[in-house]
């Protein structure tokens, strides 16, 4: 999870300014700061509710039930931004090789 952290603000470096983060990559890194809090919060509920559903009342079962399906819909949400984000530090980076070849002809 940190590296992927690092490696949007490293490519915020590549941006139009190595002091201004483009918006995507703003968004990106809310868009997994924001899923991985939503895991972690699925995660504790989906416990609490395991260690209510341990003294057998079905109403406890259903809740558990429904908090661990959260928490697999909240891995599985995680999972993918990473991904997508995964997807979207290469393109900067590839970009950002390119221009600093051509940089480097044109000198």
């Amino acid at each position: 999870m940190r590296k992927l952290i690092l490696a949007v603000l490293l490519i915020a470096a590549c941006g139009p300014s190595a002091t201004q983060i483009d918006k995507t990559t703003e968004t990106h890194f809310w868009g997994l700061r924001l899923a991985t809090e939503s895991l972690a919060n699925a995660k504790r509920s989906c416990e609490l509710s395991s260690e209510m559903a341990s003294q057998n009342n079905p109403r406890s079962i259903e809740d558990r039930d429904r908090a661990c399906s959260k928490w697999r819909d909240a891995d599985k949400s995680l999972r993918d931004k990473q991904a997508e984000i995964e997807t979207y530090c290469r393109e900067r980076l590839d970009s950002c090789e390119r221009v600093k070849r051509l940089q480097a002809m044109a000198r």
